[in-house]
């Protein structure tokens, strides 16, 4: 696995040797401009690379990876992205295009965002069939300013999605946790926090009665009215008991809502 304390850059191609010889671009923290749009791009690199591990704690502006063979991926001390200073969200110190990209990397087992807290805009990981554990990616996840996407990630080891409870977990946009073909349990929905008028799609997952009536209950607790929940297909757990009401409620005030 590649690691470097120092590192901090924009890689802009992949690399031509397992060696690395040019890494890049380093930073400073003095050198942060949102102009220059500073960050990640990792794609097609093959398995002479083993894994990819970013040690820098200075807010980046995107993180994107695609389609590469790493078996391990890990941002120990990332606190944020798209926030100029970690701890100031007025608007001039925020990219609201800021995002993190991960899609298509089936051979990691290991995600790790440890610290992570907020994102300006999109957080998507996506298609990443071999993951064992989904623990330690959302665990102090406070904000998404944009889409979130827990998508297509089929392996058995994902049972259970962890969120900042007992903290609350603001998302802007539309939130999708689909297609993970094993995931029984949300940890945390009482303190998840949808917006109005967004498409909120647990669809083809194998979610526990428990874990929809929970969903259908936060979004009644919200107050949402014009929202669309979709909570059908895979082996998704039908509402009973209670979460029939709420989905009864839900329908009533105004939200489109789908269940098995």
């Amino acid at each position: 696995m590649y690691s470097d304390p120092d590192f901090k850059a924009l890689l802009k191609e992949s690399p031509t040797s397992p060696e690395w010889p040019d890494l890049g671009h380093r930073w400073t923290p003095s050198d942060i401009n949102f102009g220059e749009r500073m960050g990640i791009d990792l794609a097609n690199i093959t398995a002479e690379v083993s894994g990819y591990k970013y040690l820098g704690r200075v807010p980046q502006s995107f993180i994107y990876i695609n389609a590469c063979d790493f078996r391990t991926l890990e941002f120990p001390n990332l606190f944020s992205v798209g926030y100029a200073v970690d701890t100031d969200s007025s608007p001039a110190n925020v990219d609201a295009d800021a995002s993190i990209t991960l899609n298509n990397c089936p051979n990691v087992a290991s995600l790790r965002f440890p610290w992570l807290e907020k994102v300006a805009g999109d957080l998507k990981v996506l298609n990443f069939t071999s993951l064992t554990s989904a623990l330690l990616i959302f665990k102090r996840l406070r904000s998404v300013g944009g889409d979130f996407g827990f998508v297509g990630n089929t392996n058995a080891g994902i049972t259970n999605l962890v969120f900042a409870d007992p903290l609350t977990t603001t998302f802007a946009g539309n939130v999708t946790i689909a297609g993970n073909t094993h995931l029984a349990a949300i940890a945390g929905v009482p303190h998840l926090v949808f917006t109005n008028g967004k498409t909120l799609d647990f669809s083809n997952n194998a979610l526990s009665v428990g874990t929809v009536n929970n969903i259908l209950a936060r979004c009644v607790a919200l107050g949402l009215t014009t929202a669309t929940i979709i909570l059908s297909s895979g082996s998704n757990a039908a509402p009973a008991g209670q979460g029939a009401t709420d989905k009864a409620t839900l329908i009533a005030a105004g939200c489109t809502v789908t269940t098995n």
